[in-house]
C-alpha cells in the first residue's frame, strides 16, 4: 500500500487549481493586447507533451493521496475541465506547480518526481531535464542533445558502438582494447570499468590461445545495456544466442547513430557464439588487426580482409556477416568487463 500524505497534497492541490484560475485570468487579460503568455512556455520537438506533466500529477495523487485524486482528474485528467478552459501551457504548469508541492512535501515519492536541471535526472535513461514542464526524459538522438545529468550507474554493464570509426590496424586486440577505454573515460559522463572490443584474432595471429570474446569476456548473468539504458541482452547466454534485444548504434556519449544502411559498418571477426571466425581462403581478422592494406589488382581478391557487422541489426548480423578491406575505417563494439 503507498504512504498517504494527505494533508500536504491538500495544499499542492489547492495550489495548482488556484494556478490554473490565475493563469486563465491572465490569459483573457492578455488577449485584448494580441500578446500571449504562454509563448514561452512551448516546447520543442525533444521535449514531453504539455499532458505529460499532468499525467505524472494524477498518478502522484493517486499513490500519495488517494482521498484527492477525484479532485486532480476533474481538473487535469485526460477530459479535465482545465483542458476545456485554458492553453495547455497552463494546464502543464499548473500541474508541474502541484508536483512541485508535492515532492516537496513528500521527497521519496518516485512518482511525484519532478526536476528543475539536469543534475536532477538519471542516467542513462532520461538524462535532460525538460525545464517547461518539469521532467526528466531521454535523449532526443542528435549529438550533444543529451543532458549533464548524474554519473552512469557504476554495476551497469555498459556497450556501445564508438563515435569513431578505425582502419584495420587497431594495434591488435591491446590496440583496440585501449582505444574502447580511452572513449569510456573521455565520453560525456565518463563510463565506469574496464572496457574490451567485441574482436577476434585467428589462431594465427594470435600465438596459438584463444583470442575471441568467447574466452576473453567474463560470462555472467548481468545484463548488457546500452548507453540510453536499454538492455541488449539478459546475460551472457543471451547474448550469443544469435539474437539481441535491441541494436547497439547507441555510443559512448550516451547519443544515437543513425540507422541509415550506409556507414554502419562494425569490425568483429567474431560468430554469434563470441568465438573467432575463420575462412580458409583468406586472413579475416586484417592480420591480426595489425594491418590496413588495400585491396589488391583490379580483378583480384585479397587475401587479407576484415570481418564486419553492422550495428543496426538484432540478429546475427549483429557481429557477422560482411567481409571489407582493411583500408576502409569502421566503428568497433565496446563492452564492459
Amino acid at each position: 500500500m503507498p504512504n498517504v500524505h494527505r494533508i500536504p497534497l491538500v495544499f499542492a492541490t489547492l495550489f495548482a487549481i488556484a494556478f490554473t484560475a490565475s493563469a486563465c485570468a491572465s490569459n483573457d487579460a492578455s488577449a485584448t493586447n494580441g500578446t500571449d503568455i504562454h509563448d514561452s512556455g512551448k516546447t520543442d520537438s525533444a521535449a514531453v507533451s504539455p499532458t505529460e506533466a499532468c499525467t505524472a500529477y494524477v498518478r502522484c495523487t493517486s499513490n500519495t493521496s488517494p482521498a484527492d485524486l477525484g479532485v486532480i482528474v476533474d481538473a487535469y485528467g485526460d477530459h479535465g475541465s482545465c483542458w476545456q478552459q485554458n492553453d495547455t501551457s497552463v494546464c502543464s504548469q499548473g500541474c508541474l506547480l502541484g508536483l512541485r508541492q508535492a515532492r516537496a512535501a513528500v521527497p521519496d515519492e518516485p512518482t511525484c518526481k519532478t526536476c528543475f536541471s539536469d543534475a536532477e535526472c538519471e542516467w542513462p535513461g532520461k538524462p535532460s531535464c525538460d525545464t517547461t514542464a518539469g521532467l526528466c526524459v531521454p535523449c532526443s538522438g542528435g549529438p550533444g542533445t543529451c543532458g549533464t545529468g548524474n554519473p552512469p550507474l557504476p554495476d551497469a554493464k555498459y556497450v556501445f558502438v564508438t563515435s569513431k570509426t578505425f582502419d584495420g590496424n587497431l594495434g591488435g586486440l591491446d590496440g583496440a582494447d585501449a582505444k574502447c577505454q580511452q572513449l569510456a573515460a573521455a565520453a560525456k559522463r565518463p563510463l565506469p570499468g574496464t572496457y574490451r572490443a567485441w574482436l577476434s584474432i585467428n589462431d594465427t595471429f594470435s600465438g596459438g590461445t584463444k583470442s575471441s570474446p568467447l574466452y576473453r569476456f567474463p560470462h555472467g548473468d548481468v545484463p548488457y545495456v546500452r548507453t540510453d539504458g536499454t538492455v541488449i541482452a539478459k546475460n551472457w547466454d543471451a547474448l550469443v544466442s544469435g539474437r539481441l534485444e535491441a541494436t547497439i548504434h547507441w555510443d559512448e556519449n550516451g547519443n544515437a547513430l543513425e540507422l541509415a544502411p550506409y556507414n554502419t559498418g562494425v569490425w568483429t571477426n567474431t560468430n554469434s557464439s563470441g568465438a573467432a571466425y575463420r575462412d580458409s581462403q583468406i586472413m579475416s581478422d586484417c592480420r591480426g588487426w595489425k594491418s590496413n592494406e588495400a585491396p589488391g589488382p583490379t580483378g583480384s581478391y585479397p587475401t587479407v580482409r576484415g570481418w564486419s557487422s553492422t550495428y543496426t541489426e538484432k540478429d546475427y548480423d549483429w557481429t557477422q556477416g560482411v567481409e571489407n578491406s582493411c583500408a576502409v575505417s569502421l566503428r568497433l563494439y565496446c563492452f564492459r568487463q
